[in-house]
């Protein structure tokens, strides 16, 4: 049954697979169907060493086209993206991740974060991608930055190949702006408590946007009688020109400034009263103007 070439009928490799099996560690075997060759069998030793031979200088194997367009979203995504192995250890990163972490990809790769950056492990964050490797569950989480006090980021950590997986967004200017309402919120209920101060928000032309309810009993205006109504209308005359100076600084300036006016109530009835303005700035530009009302004339004026 052997045969010097190496070649054997499709039914005898049936018949004795066994045997051809054995034979084809040794050499290469083609089988034939009707006296055709139609496939090989082989080696695995020999598989890989052929496989090598094809295979793009430098490369151990074709590069999976798939896997280069993951790759390039991952890198161009504006979230952070880190892939973590099942001991935690960081096995890729996009260019996001790295800038949080303020230290390059190579050093990073192939250690776990407290390894890394020679922080104490077992944190919060590690206690939650531990328990998606457990559970397979979606985790959504903050963390806070080791490297950069005060900033903060948002993660959703979710099951990826053999580990777990994690997409991060920076919302460290979020907070700041949360913490900004808490203040805003806290110093209108501390103001309210003085009957004598009243708040009015005003837009980039000196519109009214809003006035807290001490001002509508100073004036005896409601709120929606001032809505869209310039500041500037409700001052004597001989005080407009002053006031719209002190405004028009704070808003180019984005500096704050104190005008003593004598303001017209509803009645007819006059106060004379200090307006403390300060801008309300977004992306360093003033949007409008925080109006401080008290009453009574200001002590040392700073628009003349």
């Amino acid at each position: 049954m052997s045969d010097p070439r190496q070649v054997v009928s499709a039914a005898e490799i049936i018949r004795n697979f066994g045997f051809w099996q054995q034979q084809a560690l040794a050499k290469p075997l083609t089988i034939t169907h009707h006296g055709r060759a139609r496939v090989m069998l082989l080696s695995t030793e020999e598989y890989e060493r052929l496989r090598g031979q094809n295979a793009p200088a430098g490369d151990a194997a074709p590069i999976n086209d798939a896997e280069i367009k993951l790759a390039t979203i991952l890198e161009n995504m504006a979230e952070g993206f880190i892939l973590y192995d099942r001991d935690l250890r960081l096995m890729e990163m996009n260019r996001v991740a790295e800038a949080y972490f303020g230290v390059s990809r190579e050093h990073m790769l192939g250690k776990t974060v407290a390894e890394a950056l020679g922080r104490p492990g077992n944190t919060i964050a590690d206690e939650i991608l531990r328990r998606v490797l457990r559970t397979g569950e979606i985790e959504t989480y903050e963390a806070s930055s080791a490297i950069f006090p005060g900033r903060k980021i948002m993660a959703r950590a979710f099951p990826y190949r053999d580990g777990v997986a994690s997409l991060s967004v920076n919302v460290t200017e979020r907070e700041h702006m949360r913490a900004a309402a808490a203040e805003w919120v806290a110093g209108q209920t501390a103001l309210a408590q003085l009957n004598q101060i009243a708040l009015v928000k005003l837009d980039s032309r000196g519109r009214m946007t809003s006035v807290d309810e001490h001002f509508e009993r100073l004036t005896g205006f409601t709120g929606s009688d001032l809505a869209e109504v310039r500041m500037f209308d409700i001052v004597e005359n001989a005080d407009r020109r002053r006031l719209q100076t002190g405004f028009e600084s704070v808003i180019s300036n984005r500096v704050p400034a104190a005008v003593a006016v004598r303001i017209l109530g509803k009645s007819g009835d006059v106060r004379s009263v200090t307006l403390a303005m300060a801008p309300l700035t977004q992306d360093f530009t003033a949007l409008g103007v925080l109006v401080v009302v008290g009453e009574g004339k200001a002590v040392l004026e700073t628009v003349r």
